[in-house]
């Protein structure tokens, strides 16, 4: 269920753009005490990290542009992804690569059952034209160790969610990312 197209050969350059990103996030989390602006210099990489009064943080490189967002969703979340209600946002975020990927994050708590969440997520992709990311079969949840997940698709979009449960509580996951279409000159 890769997303990447794997017939482009594209694959080293999105693990690098992840592994970027990556970096950034990390970066950021270290520097959450202090507010302001900072430049450094890692690797080779320019990294301008910005901290915000309001708790959001930006940063930007030589890959792109990451901004995290503290318990709301980012102002361009997709109108065709369902807000779960019955949850608390604790971390969010979104970025723009220059490669072209683009891509946002939510993760949240609650305490319905993964199952409900599960059905939510379901009824409510399918009901706003989501596919399933395999070929002919409906949008549906699967385990994978300790998580449940499911993937779909729309347009140039795909969605992942993950979501896991101990102790009466839900986390849960969700990645929006657009994939985009690469020239292989053929």
């Amino acid at each position: 269920m890769d997303p990447i197209n794997q017939k482009s050969g594209g694959g080293n350059k999105m693990l690098y753009i992840i592994i970027g990103i990556l970096l950034i996030i990390i970066i950021a989390f270290l520097m959450r005490g202090s507010f302001g602006s900072r430049s450094m210099n890692i690797n080779g990489m320019n990294v301008d990290v910005d901290k915000k009064m309001d708790g959001s943080t930006t940063i930007k490189s030589d890959y792109g542009t990451t901004t995290i967002n503290q318990n709301k969703l980012p102002e361009n979340w997709p109108k065709d992804v369902p807000v779960y209600s019955n949850a608390t946002i604790t971390t969010a975020g979104e970025t723009s690569a220059q490669a072209g990927v683009e891509g946002m994050q939510v993760i949240f708590d609650t305490s319905d059952s993964v199952q409900a969440i599960l059905d939510f997520y379901k009824n409510g992709l399918t009901s706003s034209g989501w596919t399933s990311t395999l070929p002919g079969k409906a949008i549906t949840g699967s385990q994978v160790g300790g998580m449940t997940v499911l993937s779909a698709k729309k347009d140039q979009r795909n969605i992942n969610i993950g979501i896991t449960s101990a102790n009466g509580q839900s986390k849960v996951t969700l990645m929006i990312y657009t994939i985009p279409t690469i020239k292989t000159g053929l």
